[in-house]
């Protein structure tokens, strides 16, 4: 089992791809800020893509793998 930590990013925003053995999980984080400070409006906005790629142990049934995504963390089950 593969166990990873995402909080904050909603699960329509990861991919799952297993090709030639190796799981790829992607995704993109978003994240905006505003606060009002003495008057007038702050705001901050952070953006970022990311990708980890995992090789699967021999004899793993890719076709068999599963994904569960609860409280901000993606579970694969191989």
């Amino acid at each position: 089992m593969l166990s990873l930590e995402m909080p904050g990013i909603p699960k329509d925003d990861i991919k799952i791809e297993i090709a030639d053995n190796t799981v790829t999980v992607s995704g993109e984080r978003r994240a905006e800020d505003k606060k009002k400070e003495n008057g007038a409006w702050y705001g901050e906005r952070r953006y970022g893509k990311f990708q980890r790629s995992f090789t699967l142990p021999a004899g793993i049934d890719s076709n068999k793998v599963e994904a569960n995504y609860q409280d901000g963390v993606l579970q694969l089950i191989v």
